[in-house]
């Protein structure tokens, strides 16, 4: 019983991982595409200007961590792969951590009612 119930509450590290890492690394690629394809005519492009101007701020922070993002194609892709990494690690960290805390949870809870009855 015990055994079962500590499987139900536990996270797959690996699986929130890729979960994670995929969906960031294709959300990075897919605004950087966007954002490239907005800038390719500039401000003639018939976008409002305040928009543009939005794009260009969102695309140097972005730049800050992921270099050469929304500069061409091949570049946006490689920083995908990279978004992708960073997100397997933060999926793999959240799962673990929960994984840790629940453990340490579980024990409190069974001897905090194993004292009480």
């Amino acid at each position: 019983m015990k055994g079962n119930k500590e499987r139900m509450n536990k996270l797959s590290s690996i699986g929130l991982g890729i979960a994670i890492g995929l969906t960031w690394g294709i959300a990075v690629v897919g605004v950087g595409i966007f954002a490239q394809h907005m800038l390719a005519s500039g401000y003639n492009s018939g976008w409002p200007e305040e928009v543009i101007n939005s794009v260009l701020l969102f695309k140097g922070l972005f730049s800050l961590v992921y270099p050469a993002w929304a500069h061409d194609v091949s570049s946006t892709l490689m920083n995908g792969l990279w978004a992708f990494t960073h997100g397997f690690i933060g999926g793999f960290a959240i799962a673990f951590n929960y994984n840790m805390l629940m453990r340490i949870y579980n024990q409190f809870l069974f001897k905090l009612f194993q004292r009480n009855f």
